[in-house]
């Protein structure tokens, strides 16, 4: 059965609907003004007015009533021509009506709605849900996901219980209403090789709270981490997906992205006079998915990265079986999206936002007693997954899923743990010949061999960069000596480097690595 309270279509028209007659120019072209006030959690109020086009209401103007009269010729900006005298009657008019003019709540941001002093007032999602539980009018400029279809949940079971893994990236989305009440970032990636279905299965979690395709919470990091970052802003209580990291900038600083992501800030920027803008907020949990460990990208001596980032390896079978049962469920998130969320919300909200807060702590405190030998490193999740134990067990009673609470617990500290031991086991010869030395074969230049050995030319620079990306606190110097000593780096006399003459006095320092496997 089709949902008809769903779709932009029908929270455009209830939206309009909410809308009152101001007034009627007195031209020929009679043009409708309609008016809606806008008061945010402060109590300050806006009026907006609107104009009836193309059978459609448009946002002609949007300001306090008392800068109403200095701003009313900013109409005309919508190809409406209103007269002096209009223009004076319609000021006139929205004075006089002012105090009947419906008022709807002004979306500030994504997610939990606050009061100037800390109050939660209101949730924006695909629903947006008052204090009381029900959901009230959107505001349709602030942009918010929709909601379509309904959710199959024996689809969902059948499909998730298979592994944990699968339970736990879906279980991630449903929790970023709680990390945002308990204003704490979350960070999971999944890392793996192109096709294994790490994407899908990131966007199938994420239809559980809005369209995959919806672009404020579904990014592909594909941009500079100032863009990336500046698009999370505000975001308070929705689950974030940034697809396909591998496509980040080379010398892209992973350390210092993701201590900002994890304590919900954005990368500092300076106005046209040269002052640090403030930025708000975020607090949610994000998915990162990456064909490489995004801990083998940071400084391995700075392993409170591992603290701050949970790792997931996704190889071929994990996310999905084969690839029809991944487009079977890749079809079914583009039919019935952003369902789930807002009634775990409402659930939130009838059980006492304070009162789902201090579960999680009463939740935290048990796993501290419960795991008391773990390092301190690995403690530093116990908020994390408390928060994701708490929100499974609301998920199991009032929605009916089927998260297995226990083994996500123990699944994910384990893998913290030997995530931890891995990090302090790596030597740098063992970082520059694992993680560095496959990228640096990957992108040198066609093979040669020379006395049966087969070479590959890279650049000078080309080297630098991808030693700066992969091995950080490891010189240059270091990672050539240690590719040489593995026979992975040819040495001539006391240096590394061929210099080729590249016309125009010019000159390009490279050096040959030795394929390894191709001798």
């Amino acid at each position: 059965m089709k949902d008809e309270k769903s779709g932009r279509n029908w929270e455009q028209k209830r939206y309009e609907d909410t809308l009152t007659q101001v007034y009627t120019s007195q031209d020929e072209q009679e043009t409708i003004f309609k008016a809606v006030r806008l008061r945010d959690y402060q109590d300050k109020e806006e009026v907006r007015l609107c104009i009836a086009k193309d059978d459609r209401l448009v946002k002609a103007l949007q300001t306090p009533l008392s800068k109403l009269g200095e701003r009313i010729n900013e109409i005309i900006n919508y190809g409406v021509v209103v007269s002096y005298v209009d223009r004076a009657s319609l000021i006139k008019e929205v004075y006089r009506l002012y105090q009947g003019i419906p008022v709807i709540d002004k979306v500030e941001g994504l997610g939990w709605q606050y009061s100037a002093d800390g109050e939660v007032k209101a949730f924006a999602g695909s629903e947006f849900i008052g204090i009381d539980g029900k959901d009230k009018v959107a505001d349709i400029e602030a942009g918010l996901p929709i909601k379509k279809g309904t959710d199959n949940m024996e689809t969902i079971n059948s499909y998730m219980n298979k592994n944990v893994v699968r339970e736990i990236v879906m279980l991630y989305n449903l929790t970023a209403p709680v990390a945002g009440m308990l204003k704490q970032c979350f960070i999971l990636s999944l890392h793996g090789k192109s096709s294994t279905g790490k994407t899908t299965l990131a966007k199938l979690a994420a239809s559980q709270t809005c369209s995959p395709e919806y672009d404020r919470l579904c990014k592909t990091l594909n941009t500079t981490d100032n863009a990336s970052e500046k698009g999370l802003e505000g975001i308070k209580g929705l689950g974030v997906l940034l697809d396909d990291t591998s496509l980040t900038n080379k010398g892209f600083d992973w350390d210092r992205f993701l201590y900002r992501l994890s304590t919900g800030r954005t990368k500092e920027r300076l106005n046209r006079d040269c002052q640090v803008m403030e930025a708000r907020r975020f607090y949610s949990t994000i998915v990162l998915t990456t064909e490489m460990s995004i801990l083998s990208k940071v400084d391995p001596n700075r392993e409170g990265n591992n603290g701050r980032i949970i790792e997931i390896p996704v190889k071929e079978g994990i996310a999905f079986d084969d690839d029809v049962e991944c487009r079977g469920m890749e079809l079914y998130y583009r039919k019935n999206y952003g369902n789930a969320l807002p009634t775990l919300v409402k659930k939130i909200i009838g059980l006492g936002c304070a009162e789902v807060k201090d579960m999680v702590y009463s939740e935290e405190l048990d796993l501290r007693k419960a795991y008391a030998e773990q390092d301190v490193v690995v403690k530093r999740h116990f908020l994390e997954i408390a928060a994701l134990r708490v929100t499974a067990r609301m998920a199991n009673q009032y929605l009916g899923y089927q998260f297995h609470i226990e083994d996500i617990t123990a699944f994910l500290i384990e893998n913290i743990a030997v995530s931890l031991i891995d990090t302090r086991e790596m030597q740098p010869a063992d970082r520059v010949y694992t993680v560095l030395y496959p990228e640096l074969v990957n992108v040198a230049g066609v093979s040669k061999e020379i006395d049966g050995k087969v070479y590959r030319y890279i650049e000078g620079k080309v080297f630098k960069n991808l030693v700066d990306t992969h091995c950080k606190g490891i010189s240059c110097k270091e990672a050539k000596n240690i590719l040489w000593e593995r026979n992975l780096l040819l040495k001539i006399g006391n240096t590394f480097s061929i210099v080729k003459n590249v016309g125009n006095g010019e000159e390009l320092r490279g050096y040959w690595l030795i394929c390894e496997g191709e001798k």
